[in-house]
C-alpha cells in the first residue's frame, strides 16, 4: 500500500514539474516572438521633402514668340524673376500594394507640392524695377509607380533602400502682381501644364541606429520604418497634348523624411 502511494506521489510530482517547465517554455517563446517580430502590418509610405526649384520656362524655344501666355510675362523668366532657386515643399503618399520577397515592393504614389517666386516688376518703358512686385506660384503634382528595393535592408541588414519612380506630372500655375492675377490683352496669367515625372533616390533606414526606439514607435504609432533620403527628380512639364503650354517643370535634388506604416 505504501509503495503504491509513493509511486502515485512521484508521478504527481513529475507531472507537475513537467507542466510547469512546459508553461515556462511557452511563455519564453511568446516573449521572444514579441521581442523579435514586433512589426505592425506595412502597406503605405508617406514622404515629406524640400529642395531648390527653378522652372524650365526659359528652355522653351518659342519663348520669344507671340504665344498668348508670353504677353502676360513680357520677358524671359530669368530677366523677370532672376536665376535664384526657390524652395519647393512637397508631400507624397505611396501604396505598397505588391510585395516581392527578397526584392522590394511596388505600388502607386501621388504627390502634391508648392513653390513660389517673386521680384520687383520691370517697367516696360525702361526695364527698370518698379515699386510693384510680380510673382509666379507653381503647384506641381504627379502620379507615379514606385519601386523600392528593400532587400539590402531586410535580408542583408544594410540600412539602405534604393528606389525609382516614373509616371505623369501636372502643375497648376499663376502669375500675379500686387493687384491680383496678371493679364494682358484679355489673357489671364494662370493655367496648367501636363508632362511626365521620373525620379530616383536612396533612403537610409534610421531603425538601424536605435532599434528600441523604432520598436516603441511602431507599437505606439504603427510606423515600421523611418528614413531620411535624397532624391533626384525630373519633372518634364512641357505640355503633353497641349499647345502654348508654360514650361514650369524642373530637374532638381530634394531631401526629406519618409515613414513606412
Amino acid at each position: 500500500m505504501r509503495a503504491r502511494i509513493a509511486v502515485f506521489a512521484a508521478f504527481g510530482i513529475a507531472t507537475t514539474l513537467y507542466s510547469t517547465r512546459a508553461r515556462a517554455v511557452d511563455e519564453s517563446a511568446i516573449f521572444d516572438t514579441k521581442k523579435h517580430n514586433y512589426e505592425s502590418p506595412q502597406n503605405f509610405a508617406f514622404e515629406l521633402r524640400m529642395g531648390p526649384y527653378i522652372p524650365d520656362i526659359d528652355t522653351d524655344p518659342a519663348l520669344g514668340s507671340t504665344q498668348p501666355w508670353h504677353k502676360v510675362f513680357g520677358n524671359p523668366y530669368q530677366s523677370v524673376l532672376g536665376n535664384t532657386a526657390r524652395l519647393l515643399v512637397a508631400a507624397e503618399l505611396d501604396w505598397q500594394v505588391l510585395k516581392i520577397p527578397h526584392f522590394g515592393n511596388l505600388g502607386p504614389g501621388i504627390s502634391f507640392g508648392y513653390t513660389s517666386m517673386s521680384a520687383p516688376a520691370r517697367r516696360q518703358d525702361n526695364g527698370q524695377a518698379s515699386a510693384e512686385d510680380t510673382s509666379l506660384d507653381v503647384y506641381p503634382m504627379y502620379a507615379v509607380a514606385v519601386m523600392r528595393f528593400d532587400l539590402l535592408d531586410r535580408d542583408l541588414h544594410i540600412p539602405l533602400v534604393p528606389y525609382a519612380k516614373a509616371g505623369m506630372g501636372l502643375a497648376f500655375w499663376r502669375a500675379s502682381n500686387d493687384v491680383g492675377t496678371s493679364s494682358a490683352d484679355g489673357v489671364e496669367g494662370k493655367g496648367h501644364t501636363f508632362g511626365y515625372h521620373v525620379a530616383g533616390g536612396i533612403s537610409l533606414d534610421l531603425n538601424a541606429f536605435d532599434r528600441l526606439a523604432a520598436r516603441g514607435f511602431d507599437e505606439a504609432m504603427g510606423v515600421n520604418h523611418t528614413y531620411i533620403y535624397g532624391e533626384f527628380m525630373y519633372m518634364a512639364l512641357n505640355g503633353i497634348g497641349q499647345t502654348d503650354a508654360l514650361r514650369v517643370g524642373s530637374s532638381t535634388w530634394v531631401a526629406g523624411l519618409s515613414f513606412d506604416f
